[in-house]
């Protein structure tokens, strides 16, 4: 007797099928449920890294639209995050005293703060700390606008 491909592999399958349902081994259980994962924003940052840098021209603490823009993604940001705090840190450029580099950086502090408070974040906590010319991130005088900044930073 010749038994064709296709019914050897029938034959096969339900001699499968026979053992798995003879079978007294229970099946093994399902995986745990996943751990709950940290909010992340659009951009695949999780909450409490995000800073949001917010850019001045020479001598100015005043919002452009630029600054504006960014502000408004920090409310948006904001608003898909848990937040206990906002941190801000006002920074100048190394032209001009030191004094009135911190002048400078207060005022700016406090035009982001302003903006932010505009658009009534339910944040516990913002706090505002001018570092005038500290936190430098170059000396190099062609790329000066990258110290003359507020960082916006989110915490959980």
């Amino acid at each position: 007797m010749r038994i064709s491909n296709s019914g050897a592999i029938a034959a096969l399958m339900t001699g499968a099928v026979f053992l798995a349902a003879c079978s007294t081994t229970p099946p093994p259980p399902p995986p745990p449920p996943l751990a709950p994962v940290e909010p992340v924003a659009e951009t695949g940052i999780p909450c409490a890294d995000r800073n949001f840098p917010v850019y001045f021209a020479s001598d100015q603490t005043s919002l452009d639209a630029d600054a504006q823009a960014v502000i408004e993604t920090v409310v948006a940001a904001a608003g898909d995050c848990q937040l206990s705090a906002i941190e801000i840190f006002a920074h100048s450029d190394a032209i001009g005293s030191e004094t009135i580099n911190m002048t400078v950086s207060q005022r700016r502090a406090d035009a982001v703060l302003d903006a932010i408070m505009e658009a009534e974040l339910d944040v516990a906590r913002i706090a505002i700390v001018a570092l005038g010319e500290q936190g430098a991130m170059t000396d190099d005088d062609l790329i000066q606008p990258m110290n003359r900044r507020v960082d916006v930073f989110f915490r959980e």
